[in-house]
């Protein structure tokens, strides 16, 4: 009879080992990354009010001293939602170069100031408010 290369325990443990690593990766992400807990295995989402469209983008377009609010084209829905889902800084860098391509004329903008913040409660009071969770100068190429 030939040797089995995974025993009968293994094939039963499989999916609980899955789950356990998933749950683990999304918790580190979440914690570490600023993942929406709603996000990367949804095991947050019934235990907070943190998921994708309680958070929101200002930017700014920063030239000698003048700052100026954009707002992003609608073309960039997809991007903008999966940024604040997720807001890694390749996500973020990615963001402003494509924004810079649709929305900013050429007035010689040096730098786009991008902020990500979340809508927080307390508590105790559920007294609203916002918290930064990223923030990022990104300059310009001419």
């Amino acid at each position: 009879m030939p040797k089995k290369l995974f025993g009968y325990r293994f094939v039963i443990y499989f999916p609980v080992l899955l789950l356990v690593t998933i749950a683990s990766f999304q918790t580190y992400l979440v914690y570490s990354h600023n993942l929406s807990p709603w996000s990367g295995g949804g095991f947050g989402m019934f235990s907070t009010t943190d998921a994708g469209g309680s958070r929101h983008l200002h930017v700014y377009s920063v030239t000698s001293g003048i700052r100026r609010e954009l707002n992003p084209d609608p073309k960039l829905k997809k991007d903008l939602e999966l940024l604040l889902t997720f807001p890694a800084d390749y996500k973020v860098l990615n963001f402003a170069d494509k924004l810079a391509k649709i929305d900013i004329p050429d007035e010689g903008q040096k730098t786009l100031n991008i902020q990500i913040w979340k809508r927080s409660f307390n508590p105790y009071t559920l007294e609203p408010s916002t918290v930064l969770l990223k923030k990022r100068e990104v300059p310009l190429s001419e």
